[in-house]
């Protein structure tokens, strides 16, 4: 029975986790893309005079097209890579959303009864804003460290070769850092079984998903100019 897909894509990042695998692989991308500039830079000098400055404007209008979509997906992905801080429960605007709109259809349609049952709900609120939990919520240190150590592992994802492919964040000391971006082999629902293999059913597999670090991205967020293996 033929692999589907999937198995292929399976088979294949296997692979590339070999010694030495990924750097064959890398060079090999490299000598394609040069062969491609080469192939590209050829036809212009084969092109009229007359036509070649329409096409040189072309290209150039191109490559920005292609820089800014670059930019704009790196910028979702950091907004997509935040941690939102967690108090005993999880807040996100989307539930923040919900709950508006349950309590704004309970209130009576009189508006004064509303402002008054506003003010009575503002006044019994406290007037302190609990404290900000961050991270683990209930693991220890040792449960996060063995986390974060996992998905900078070699063989569980790989460093982006580029000088200026690296985020800025804080450690845990709030002092900014400078970390070179890494791509997942693996979703992340793979991760945490190897994970659980190796260390146990210590967290499930929305927590672990939580305590990705910023720097570690997905499979699926590799820049537009990168073959997705």
């Amino acid at each position: 029975m033929p692999l589907s897909a999937a198995e292929k894509m399976r088979r294949r990042r296997e692979k590339l986790k070999e010694p030495g695998k990924y750097d064959e692989y890398k060079e090999k991308i490299k000598q394609a893309c040069r062969k491609t500039r080469q192939k590209k830079k050829e036809e212009i000098e084969r092109i009229p005079l007359s036509k070649k400055a329409k096409v040189i404007i072309e290209n150039r209008r191109k490559t920005k097209e292609r820089v800014r979509k670059h930019r704009l997906q790196k910028k979702q992905n950091e907004q997509t890579n935040t941690i939102v801080n967690e108090t005993s429960i999880r807040v996100t605007p989307q539930s923040i959303g919900k709950t508006v709109v349950r309590a704004r259809n309970a209130l009576p349609a009189c508006p004064i009864k509303k402002q008054l049952v506003l003010g009575r709900l503002l006044d019994e609120c406290p007037k302190e804003s609990p404290p900000t939990m961050h991270g683990a919520s209930g693991l220890n240190k040792k449960v996060i460290f063995e986390i974060q150590t996992c998905y900078q592992r070699d063989d569980i994802s790989r460093q982006a070769p580029g000088l200026k492919d690296y985020v800025t964040v804080r450690n845990e000391r709030g002092e900014k850092e400078k970390m070179q971006i890494r791509h997942l082999f693996s979703s992340v629902t793979e991760t945490h079984s190897l994970f659980v293999q190796e260390l146990g059913n210590i967290v499930g597999r929305n927590k672990f998903a939580e305590l990705r670090p910023k720097h570690v991205y997905l499979s699926s967020k590799l820049p537009h100019n990168v073959k997705q293996i």
